[in-house]
């Protein structure tokens, strides 16, 4: 099963960094909080594909819909 450790750890933590354009300390809290920023997965991926290495859409903090029953309407739970 991947983990951000795991995805980091095969993507290669020096190239991340260059590539998403972030110091260490924001790929290490992305590890502590075992969830990506939603803004990473293109790269991640793209790096992923790359190297062979599945990047689970699970891993990312990625805004939600909740509907309104009222409206129908779709707003982020933030």
């Amino acid at each position: 099963m991947s983990t951000t450790r795991t995805i980091v750890d095969e993507l290669g933590r020096t190239q991340l960094q260059e590539k998403l354009g972030v110091k260490s300390s924001a790929i290490s809290m992305a590890v502590l909080k075992g969830v990506f920023p939603a803004a990473w997965f293109d790269v991640l991926d793209t790096l992923g594909q790359a190297k062979g290495v599945q990047i689970p859409r699970a891993l990312f903090n990625w805004k939600r819909c909740v509907k309104k029953e009222e409206e129908g309407d779709c707003v982020s739970p933030l």
